[in-house]
């Protein structure tokens, strides 16, 4: 299964002073809006300040995208793999980082 992903965030840290990792690491980091397309589904935008929608967020899509056979696809996929381990508190290993499939590099290719 193939999901193309998208986060918007948000971190008291600055991005472009600190870098990904330190926006990410902060204590005040969070997913606002999660956008995905499984196998070309129609894009779901999930709100993640929304009860309903930060459930499913953290049952459904977390089976979703940990399934053994599902590839993530983002745009700077090193950004939102980030965001996932943090999210869900996933070490980063080989096999996790092995899920990801970067467009931005496909496409500088």
């Amino acid at each position: 299964m193939r999901i193309h992903l998208d986060f918007e965030t948000f971190s008291d840290v600055d991005i472009k002073k600190a870098g990904a990792f330190r926006y990410i690491q902060s204590p005040a980091f969070e997913i606002l809006l999660c956008a995905y397309s499984a196998d070309g589904s129609p894009v779901r935008v999930l709100d993640l300040t929304v009860p309903q929608d930060r459930d499913y967020f953290n049952t459904t899509f977390r089976e979703l995208i940990f399934r053994k056979d599902s590839i993530l696809v983002a745009y700077n996929a090193a950004f939102e793999a980030g965001c996932v381990a943090r999210h869900f508190n996933v070490v980063f290993t080989p096999d996790y980082a092995a899920k990801f499939r970067c467009s931005m590099m496909h496409a500088l290719y």
